[in-house]
C-alpha cells in the first residue's frame, strides 16, 4: 500500500496538539523523525528503551504547544517510551508508556505491552494487565468477555496462549501458571472512550485484590495440619483451614456451599497450597477439586479418597514423616543384607540370568 499511497506516521498529545514531525523515506513510514525545534530529549531508562522529554527553548511559542498548556513549566515528561532505529539515529518508534512498565522487587523492569497484546488475541479475553510492581514475580490479571465461562478448560486454552507469549519473552518476563488470575466480574476494567484500558485507574481499583493475590501465593501459609485418622477429623481440619480465611466457616454446616459464604479464587488457591503441604498430596490436589466439591462434606470425603489412594500406591501411611520413611527403607535394606556378601554374590544378585552353575557368561571377574 505504501508504494501507491504515501503513508506517514503522526503523533500528538492532548496537552500540546501535534508534534513537529519530519518526512521519512517510504520504507521508514512507521518511524518518527522529529523537528529539531521540538526540543525533545530521549533519556535511556533501560538498555535500548528511551523516555520522551521536552525542554522549553526559544522556539516554544510556535513549536512547543505543551508550554502554552503549562506556562509555568520548562520541562515536561510525556512518559512515552521509544526505541531507536538500529542504523538511523534520528528515527524513533513508539514502544509504550513508562507507566506500562512493571518494576519487580529485584529492580528488573518489564515492558508489558507485547505480552498483553499477544495474550489479548485469545478470543475469550476482553483485556489483560500485567501486574507485579514491587513483587518478586510478574502476574497477569485477565478480564474475560464472559465471566461465567471461567472453567478449567478455558484456563488451559488461555495458558496455551500465555506459553506462546512466554516463548517470545525474556526469561525474567515470563509468566508462571500460578500467577494468572481472572478479574472479578463486578469490577470491570476502567477504559477510555476509545476502549483502551486505563492502567493506573484499573490497578488502583484492584489494589486490594492484587495484594491478596500475591499473599495467597506467598510462603507464609500458617502452621496448619490435617488429621487424617477419620473423615470427621479431616472435616474439622479443613474447616479450620477455611475458617482462617472465611470466619463464617466456623458455624457453617458440612452441606453449605463454601462459595456462597464468600470464598473467592484467591482463598481457594491459598487453601489448596496449605492442604497440599499438610497432606503431601502436592501432585494429586488442585483448586479445581474444591470447585468440583464445593461443600465441606464433599471435599473432605474427596480428600479422604485421595489419601487412601496415596496410601495404597505408596504402601505406607501418609502420616509417615520423611525421617520415618527413610528409617523404614534402611531397615528393609539391612534385612536384605543380613550377612556379608562376597564379590561373586554381588554379581549374582545383579545379573541372576547371566550366571549359570558358577560360569560367568557376560561378566568376568
Amino acid at each position: 500500500m505504501n508504494s501507491t499511497i504515501r503513508v506517514l506516521n503522526l503523533t500528538g498529545t492532548t496537552e500540546g496538539l501535534f508534534i513537529g514531525n519530519l518526512w521519512t523515506k517510504r520504507e521508514d513510514w512507521h518511524w518518527f523523525a522529529f523537528h529539531p525545534y521540538s526540543g525533545f530529549e530521549f533519556r535511556e531508562i533501560e538498555p535500548g528503551v528511551y523516555e520522551h522529554w521536552v525542554h522549553r527553548n526559544e522556539h516554544w511559542s510556535l513549536f512547543q504547544g505543551i508550554f502554552h498548556t503549562f506556562p509555568s513549566e520548562d520541562h515536561y515528561n510525556f512518559k512515552d517510551l521509544y526505541i531507536r532505529h538500529p542504523t538511523k539515529p534520528n528515527l524513533w518508534a513508539f514502544r509504550g508508556r513508562s507507566n506500562d512498565t512493571v518494576v519487580l522487587s529485584t529492580g528488573h523492569k518489564i515492558s508489558t505491552l507485547d505480552t498483553e497484546a499477544y495474550v489479548t488475541t485469545h478470543p475469550a479475553i476482553e483485556g489483560c494487565l500485567m501486574i507485579g510492581t514491587g513483587k518478586l514475580q510478574p502476574g497477569l490479571l485477565i478480564e474475560l468477555k464472559d465471566a461465567s465461562s471461567a472453567d478449567e478448560a478455558l484456563f488451559e486454552s488461555i495458558w496455551s496462549t500465555v506459553e506462546k507469549s512466554n516463548a517470545l519473552a525474556l526469561q525474567q518476563n515470563r509468566l508462571r501458571r500460578d500467577y494468572i488470575a481472572f478479574a472479578e466480574p463486578e469490577l470491570p476494567f476502567i477504559r477510555t472512550d476509545k476502549g483502551t484500558v486505563k492502567r493506573h485507574a484499573t490497578l488502583s481499583l484492584y489494589a486490594d485484590y492484587i495484594e491478596r493475590f500475591y499473599n495467597s501465593r506467598g510462603d507464609d501459609l500458617g502452621n496448619f495440619t490435617v488429621d487424617t485418622k477419620s473423615l470427621e477429623s479431616i472435616t474439622e481440619s479443613i474447616r479450620r483451614i477455611l475458617e482462617s480465611m472465611l470466619p463464617a466457616m466456623a458455624v457453617a454446616s458440612s452441606d453449605t456451599d463454601v462459595f456462597s459464604l464468600g470464598l473467592d479464587s484467591l482463598n481457594v488457591f491459598k487453601a489448596m497450597k496449605i492442604i497440599q503441604s499438610a497432606t503431601k498430596l502436592t501432585d494429586q490436589l488442585a483448586p479445581r477439586h474444591l470447585y468440583a466439591n464445593p461443600t465441606l462434606g464433599k471435599f473432605s470425603a474427596y480428600l479422604l479418597q485421595k489419601l487412601s489412594e496415596s496410601k495404597q500406591t505408596n504402601g505406607g501411611s501418609v502420616e509417615d514423616s520423611p525421617a520415618v520413611q527413610m528409617k523404614k527403607q534402611i531397615d528393609q535394606h539391612k534385612a536384605r543384607q543380613s550377612f556379608r556378601l562376597n564379590p561373586l554374590d554381588y554379581v549374582v544378585s545383579a545379573f541372576p540370568h547371566k550366571i549359570h552353575l558358577g560360569k560367568c557368561t557376560d561378566v568376568c571377574l
